[in-house]
């Protein structure tokens, strides 16, 4: 949960900060800073997403022209694309970029303080060590990955790049955001939504707003969208999941020009 908390509470927070304890915490999930903060919530369900790019052609979310098996086998592979999720990000940074010396070593502490607590000479600790931490890790990025993508961004209701909207005119960015996402209406509550994406509309909204406080904007939103003739949507985490596996397989065009001022 330490990513999502970063995410939520931390990392949008800080990002233009340069006082070293907020840069010391952002640099845990440094890569956040491109990906999320000005990708994914600059840009979200669109080809500049970096957040939808990266998961292709594993998982093709956008209505575009895909073959049966993106569409269709990709709902059995997606545990598996869930559980690589970490491993896979730290060996692409490795190869494309290099490493940045001694922080690459700093989630070693983990089976090290294993190993210490069991014996640190004996060769089977070692290894059991390393095996465990090996688990822990592939079952944080698969929860992580079951989480965060079905966080409320795919959904066959949900604007994704390619759908329909009004021509010869800009979509106002608040008007994209609240297309673009739909809340869980089970994570409602500060903590619950704070490491698992809740209130997810309203931190596109306002992302550099502490986590705590999005709930009290609520009324004002639901006013906002009334004058703006939008719908606040929400679903269900199984919903979510339904509705992300649908989105996969989503090759038509939806229309939203009705939907927007």
């Amino acid at each position: 949960w330490r990513t999502a908390f970063l995410h939520n509470d931390l990392c949008s927070q800080f990002l233009p900060s340069k006082r070293p304890l907020e840069k010391i915490l952002f640099s845990i999930e440094l890569g956040w800073r491109v990906s999320h903060a000005m990708s994914h919530h600059m840009f979200p369900n669109t080809q500049h997403d970096l957040e939808v790019a990266m998961f292709e052609p594993w998982l093709q979310w956008l209505p575009k022209k895909k073959l049966l098996f993106w569409r269709y086998v990709s709902w059995v592979y997606s545990p598996i694309v869930y559980t690589l999720i970490f491993p896979s990000s730290i060996l692409i940074r490795w190869v494309t970029t290099g490493n940045d010396g001694f922080p690459e070593f700093v989630p070693l502490l983990v089976p090290a303080a294993m190993m210490l607590g069991s014996g640190f000479w004996a060769t089977e600790v070692f290894f059991s060590a390393v095996y465990w931490w090996i688990v822990i890790l592939l079952i944080a990025s698969f929860t992580f990955g079951l989480v965060g993508i079905n966080a409320g961004h795919h959904h066959p209701e949900v604007f994704h790049d390619g759908d329909i909207v009004k021509s010869n005119e800009r979509m106002d960015w608040g008007v994209y955001q609240i297309l673009a996402v739909q809340d869980r209406l089970e994570v409602s509550d500060s903590i619950l939504g704070l490491v698992s994406f809740g209130d997810h509309c309203l931190h596109h909204l306002f992302p550099t707003l502490d986590h705590s406080n999005l709930a009290s904007l609520y009324p004002e939103l639901r006013q906002t969208c009334q004058e703006y003739g939008l719908e606040l949507r929400g679903c269900s985490l199984w919903e979510a999941i339904k509705g992300q596996f649908l989105q996969l397989s989503r090759v038509h065009k939806l229309d939203f020009s009705s939907k927007h001022q």
